[in-house]
C-alpha cells in the first residue's frame, strides 16, 4: 500500500476516533449530571456514609476510569496507526464500541434506579441489576488485542527464546501465508528428511498465539529428529 492511501486511510481511522471520543464526551457528561443528582439525592434521603451515598461515588469513579481506558486505547491505536492493520483495528474498534454502548446502558441506568430508591424510599431500588458483561477495567481482553495489534515474528522469536541455531536451521524452511485466506494451510509438515514450516503472516494476538504454537512445535520436532541425529 502506498504512503498516500496509508495516509489516507489513516485520516479516516484518526475522523472516526475522534467521532468515537466526541460521544464518550457526551456520555460522560450525562453520567457527571446523573452523579451529582443521584449523590446529592442520596446524601439527602440517606445520609454521608450510607452503603448507596458511598456506592454512587463508585460508579462515577468506574465510569470515568472506564472512558480514560478507552481514550487510551485509541489514542495507542493512532499512534501505531502505520504498524498495524488497519481491518483489524476496525474490527476491535466495533467490538469496543458495543463494550461502551452496553458500560453506558449499565451505569445510567443503575444511576437513575439510585435517584428513584432517594424519592421513594425504597432502598432494595438501588441494588444493582445483574450485567453479563465485564468492563473495560475489570479484563484486559481488549487491552491484550489492542497491543496484539503491534506484534511481529521478532516478538515471537523473542519471547520463545530459543538458541540461534534453531532459527538458522529453520530460515529457508519458513513459509508465511496470508492470515486471511490460507490459514488452513498452517503446520508443520514433514516428507523424509525434509521440514516444512506454514506460518500465518501476523496481524493481531491470535495469529501471533497461532505462530506461536507452530514454532513451538516446530523447535520439538528438531530437536527430537534433528538434534538426536548428531
Amino acid at each position: 500500500m502506498g504512503d498516500n492511501m496509508v495516509n489516507k486511510e489513516l485520516e479516516i481511522l484518526k475522523d472516526e476516533i475522534r467521532e468515537i471520543n466526541s460521544q464518550n464526551n457526551e456520555e460522560l457528561i450525562i453520567i457527571t449530571n446523573q452523579f451529582i443528582e443521584a449523590y446529592a439525592y442520596s446524601f439527602l434521603t440517606y445520609g454521608l456514609t450510607h452503603e448507596i451515598t458511598r456506592d454512587t461515588l463508585k460508579l462515577f469513579c468506574e465510569f470515568k476510569s472506564i472512558i480514560d481506558e478507552e481514550k487510551n486505547l485509541y489514542r495507542f491505536m493512532l499512534k501505531m496507526g502505520f504498524k498495524i492493520d488497519l481491518q483489524e483495528c476496525y474490527e476491535i474498534i466495533d467490538a469496543l464500541d458495543e463494550l461502551n454502548v452496553d458500560t453506558y446502558t449499565y451505569y445510567n441506568q443503575t444511576l437513575n434506579d439510585i435517584i428513584v430508591s432517594c424519592e421513594t424510599k425504597c432502598v432494595d431500588r438501588a441494588k444493582h441489576y445483574k450485567r453479563n458483561f465485564k468492563t473495560l477495567i475489570e479484563t484486559s481482553e481488549y487491552i491484550d488485542k489492542v497491543i496484539g495489534l503491534t506484534l511481529t515474528f521478532s516478538d515471537v522469536k523473542t519471547y520463545l527464546n530459543y538458541e540461534e541455531e534453531f532459527w538458522d536451521f529453520i530460515d529457508s524452511k519458513i513459509t508465511i501465508i496470508d492470515s486471511r485466506t490460507e490459514n488452513n494451510k498452517y503446520g508443520v509438515f514433514i516428507n523424509d528428511d525434509n521440514i516444512e514450516i506454514f506460518i500465518p503472516y501476523i496481524i493481531n494476538l491470535e495469529t501471533a498465539n497461532k505462530c506461536k504454537e507452530i514454532l513451538t512445535k516446530a523447535y520439538n520436532i528438531y530437536k527430537e529428529k534433528y538434534i538426536k541425529k548428531r
